[in-house]
């Protein structure tokens, strides 16, 4: 029993998505079926687990995207 509750795994090219097919057959079943890998419509799939408030436009959220200061994220507590 691990910790982790989903993986979301957003844009994924063919080498990544034929690694992990070859890297599935080593974990138990549990931990691959915690792991999605998510196509274009990735949107529908991430607001059935995340709040559109805590997403950015780009992800099917509320948030405006973030194009400046990306790396390394800023975090700032507010109020």
């Amino acid at each position: 029993m691990g910790r982790t509750f989903k993986i979301f795994i957003l844009g994924a090219g063919a080498v990544i998505r034929a690694s992990f097919s070859v890297f599935a057959n080593l974990l138990d079943e549990f931990t691959t079926q915690k792991i999605n890998m998510l196509n274009s419509s990735f949107a529908e799939v991430l607001l059935k687990y995340v709040d559109a408030n805590c997403l950015q436009k780009r992800h099917g959220g509320l948030l405006p995207d973030i194009t400046e200061n990306y790396w390394p994220p800023e975090m700032s507590i507010e109020g």
